[in-house]
């Protein structure tokens, strides 16, 4: 029995990675932080979430993972923005 082929998940992985990078440059700025953060770590996840489908190559993980890290510190940093503001 034959493993499927890779699903081309590497849109929605460079969209986590994207929406993450633009969360972390607006963290400071905690509804925009957050707001952004929460769609990165969708993205990521919903790309993750494929690999149990079918693999997906390493590059695509780790952009999914990269932009999911990237999501949830700036929710770390909104969240801090938000207690001391």
């Amino acid at each position: 029995m034959s493993t499927p082929p890779p699903i081309r998940a590497r849109g929605f992985a460079l969209a986590a990675l994207v929406v993450g990078l633009i969360a972390f440059l607006v963290a400071l700025l905690p509804v925009a932080g957050l707001i952004t953060a929460t769609a990165a770590i969708g993205l990521a996840a919903l790309t993750l979430l494929t690999r149990t489908l079918r693999p997906l190559a390493g590059s695509t993980q780790a952009l999914a993972i990269v932009g999911g890290a990237l999501g949830a510190l700036a929710i770390v940093i909104s969240v801090v923005v938000l207690a001391i503001g």
